[in-house]
């Protein structure tokens, strides 16, 4: 039922007659390019006839436009702002258009909306767009998060928007056959999605048709699931669905919809093509992706949980922080703030304490590999130069990537996954290894200095003589003598593994979900190995279990616990694992580096200083003790 719900997708209308013929319409919109954006839509009054239980892919594209015709105009000034939604309803002749909040200077207490209605048949439709972009000071209620039902920023706003609802609902008199359709992108999903459960609890309404693109999570509803007229279009590595975070209990309402990526999607390569297309004829260049920075940025996010494990731990503790932050913008007193509660939270073990430190590590380790790396060591830069630094760590998030991906094709089944899952296959040693798909075909090989190539060439064919190149592309890298590779759990795959030295090498499996944040650690084995030797792991999302220990002494190997119970979860010894590994610049390295990472070494000076009350030869000395301690927990866990 759900797989029928999922790729059921009406490209023309269901019935015959002039006012249900399909139809085009061309607006503005003003997204995050400093360009006013132009799409063309299609568009068929009996789509909103249908049920709604039943997902409409155009019906989506339709509600994309929606959605990003309610961005605020920036082209217009503070009496106009809502000149694109305006202009977006007339076209499709919905009238009775009442706005609200969006010619006015923003707040946290105010939310822009527009709802119009349109007469079809005997039902009436009434649509909702919810503004949810260039909202400046209405972002402040993302911040607020309660322990309760729902996030207290989205609940608010969306009880302002019901109320400004069942006013419209009686001032135009409107009753009888009501069929409701409501759209709205980040912040704005959010509250739409917690609208369209509303109102669909509310039996006002014959349908509800919710329709929602970035969304993030709105309930700790259990029965959230059964609301099948909620469609929520979800990127993946888009950080704004992955909060409130899952290990919170928050999920959303209705069904999640995944758009591929190179991580989850073994078709990926095939799929971004037709999304390079569109991206291409909409904004003159290809669709932006970089798992690199997503891999650094959801490892940032699983720091931020390890550190703030509820929703009740963030409100008492960091949510006044954030938001003096977003009111003063002013970074290093919320670095300072949040490292003194970090440090000072009374049941806090020096474990943890030492992994704060590591978060500061790893912040100017990926300042060097993602801003500084192009001026030094240009082959290995992940960061884009055309793009501004909110482009290059938000990209996943833009209407640029979510409209690519939804007008990429009109058939859902060329689109979305359900319930994409990946590995991070991580080898420590002096190896090469050499990845073949299902059909034993080439996809790559990463050589030991680094290099990767697709260049079936270059493939030994050791295992497999008659290997043809594969057209899948999967993300793979290598620091120092570790290797990590990204493998979808789509299909199976094999490593061909090459070792080079006598000695020792390490494998682990992480597994992902992008239904969650953080990862499950299957097993970490260590295998003794000599030069010249070959071996082979499958990859396999069938089979990839915790191994008893008669199986793994059968196989040769001993199994290491990446951590026991009585040491708490760690990110550093994932990170670790996963070829992340934690970068200390020495006072040599550092003036190379240029300013942006001399601040980060300050700041932990300053941090060490505020957890000492001490003076800065003491706040040094405390921050050398504080990582000699954990750094050497660490390697009883995960050896380097």
């Amino acid at each position: 039922m759900l797989a029928l719900v999922l790729f059921l997708f009406l490209p023309e209308c269901a019935f015959a007659g002039p006012e249900s013929e399909p139809y085009t319409i061309t607006f503005h919109y003003s997204g995050v390019s400093p360009k006013q954006q132009t799409i063309t839509i299609d568009f068929c009054d009996e789509w909103l006839q249908m049920p709604d239980n039943e997902y409409n892919h155009k019906l989506m594209q339709a509600s994309f436009g929606m959605a990003a015709a309610g961005f605020r105009d920036k082209d217009h000034d503070l009496a106009q702002k809502d000149f694109n939604i305006l202009d977006f309803f007339s076209q499709l002749d919905f009238t009775n258009v009442q706005t609200e909040d969006f010619n006015r200077i923003t707040s946290i207490n105010t939310i822009g909306t527009a709802i119009a209605s349109k007469n079809i048949g005997d039902s009436v439709i009434v649509a909702v767009s919810v503004s949810g972009n260039n909202y400046q000071n209405e972002w402040l209620s993302n911040l607020t998060v309660d322990d309760e039902n729902r996030p207290e920023g989205f609940n608010s706003a969306a009880e302002k928007v019901w109320g400004r609802l069942r006013r419209y609902l009686d001032v135009n008199g409107l009753q009888g056959n009501l069929r409701l359709w409501i759209s709205g992108y980040s912040r704005a999903a959010a509250i739409a999605n917690i609208l369209a459960a509303d109102a669909t609890d509310s039996g006002l309404f014959q349908a509800v048709y919710g329709y929602t693109i970035a969304t993030p999570r709105t309930t700790k509803d259990p029965d959230a699931s059964k609301y099948a007229n909620i469609f929520n279009i979800i990127n993946p590595f888009d950080p704004v669905p992955m909060v409130p975070f899952p290990e919170w209990g928050f999920v959303r309402y209705g069904t999640d919809f995944f758009l591929p990526s190179r991580e989850t999607d073994s078709n990926y390569a095939a799929k971004k093509v037709r999304a390079d297309e569109y991206c291409m004829s909409a904004y003159g260049h290809a669709l932006h992706y970089n798992p690199r920075i997503n891999l650094q940025l959801h490892t940032m996010m699983d720091f931020n949980l390890f550190f703030i494990s509820s929703a009740k731990s963030y409100k008492e503790t960091f949510q006044n922080g954030m938001v003096d932050f977003w009111k003063n913008h002013n970074p290093k007193l919320l670095l300072m703030d949040i490292a003194t509660k970090i440090i000072n939270i009374p049941q806090i073990t020096s474990y943890q304490t030492a992994e704060f430190f590591d978060m500061l590590d790893y912040l100017m380790q990926i300042t060097y590999t993602n801003f500084l790396s192009q001026k030094f060591h240009p082959k290995n830069a992940s960061w884009n130069p055309k793009l501004s630094l909110q482009e290059n760590v938000m990209h996943e998030h833009y209407d640029e990537a979510y409209r690519s991906w939804l007008f990429s094709s009109d058939d859902p089944n060329d689109i979305f996954q359900n319930d994409p899952r990946y590995i991070h296959y991580s080898i420590l040693g002096d190896t090469e290894v050499e990845i073949y798909d299902s059909r034993g075909d080439f996809v790559a090989r990463i050589e030991r200095n680094g290099e990767i190539t697709d260049d079936l060439s270059k493939a030994s064919k050791t295992i497999y003589p008659d290997a043809a190149k594969s057209n899948i592309s999967l993300y793979a890298d290598r620091q120092d003598e570790q290797t990590l590779i990204v493998f979808p759990m789509d299909q199976v795959f094999n490593a061909i593994i090459f070792n080079h030295t006598d000695g020792e090498i390490r494998t682990g499996y992480v597994e992902y979900s992008a239904k969650e944040l953080r990862g499950d650690v299957q097993y970490v084995l260590y295998e003794t190995v000599k030069k010249g030797e070959v071996s082979a792991g499958n990859i396999n999302p069938a089979t990839i279990r915790e191994l008893t220990d008669d199986e793994l002494l059968i196989a040769g190997f001993h199994k290491v616990e990446p951590w026991s119970q009585d040491i708490v979860y760690s990110p550093a010894a994932v990170m670790r694992l996963e070829n992340t590994g934690i970068f200390h610049p020495s006072p040599i390295v550092i003036p190379a580096l240029g300013g942006l990472v001399l601040a980060f070494a300050l700041y932990i000076l300053i941090l060490g200083m505020i957890g000492t009350g001490k003076g800065i030869k003491k706040g040094v000395r405390a921050i050398r003790g504080q990582w000699t301690a954990k750094k050497s927990k660490i390697n009883n866990i995960i050896p380097v």
